[in-house]
């Protein structure tokens, strides 16, 4: 079992949110989820260009000469690798490495498991866009980064997303709650209701 390094999300459940911001989330995080692959990469891309755009204090710019971060390995080019396997747009020169193009599927969601298990949306310091926090979320919200990981590899025990997701869900991967609730409705074990849906 992965020792979690930041345990920030047990402060922060997702009752601190409002609940207009709940749903609205649960609504997109469920509509994303039944993508085409290659509309879920895009979606995902997109995001992760915004926040690169909106937080290069927190990423690095290497276009404009300013050293990538740890993180920003995330933003700049795990991620776009990532998509561009599930087949989004042509990636810009700056976005492709052959560090991890050359990795295979398996390897690479490791790679952004590695990378990503150090931060959370908590642990970041100030106020941050909308994109930056939809690609940090706990992977147990619904988080686009995640829904596409699963999307290309499936998620493994030792995986520190799917090791969050099932402490917090009983599940290696996050499902939209009406497919949840259908699965639990047509189940004749009852035993087998998860928590977060009684």
């Amino acid at each position: 079992m992965i020792e979690d390094t930041n345990i920030l999300y047990i402060n922060r459940p997702f009752d601190n949110f409002g609940d207009e911001f709940k749903q609205k989330h649960q609504i997109e995080m469920n509509r994303i989820y039944h993508l085409p692959s290659q509309w879920l990469g895009a979606y995902t891309l997109k995001i992760t260009r915004q926040a690169r755009s909106d937080h290069p204090e927190i990423t690095g710019n290497p276009i404009a000469g300013k050293d990538v971060t740890s993180i920003g390995t995330l933003f700049w080019w795990t991620i776009p690798e990532l998509c561009r396997r599930l087949g989004a747009p042509k990636l810009m020169p700056v976005e492709e490495n052959n560090n991890f193009s050359s990795l295979s599927d398996e390897d690479l969601r490791q790679k952004i498991s590695h990378i990503a298990r150090s931060y959370t949306i908590f642990s970041l310091n100030g106020p941050k866009s909308m994109s930056m926090w939809m690609i940090l979320t706990p992977p147990f919200m619904g988080n686009p980064l995640v829904i596409t990981l699963d999307r290309l590899v499936e998620p493994d025990t030792y995986d520190y997303f799917s090791n969050l997701n099932s402490r917090f869900t009983g599940k290696n991967s996050w499902i939209p709650e009406n497919i949840e609730r259908d699965k639990i409705k047509n189940n004749k074990n009852e035993n087998n209701v998860i928590s977060i849906f009684k």
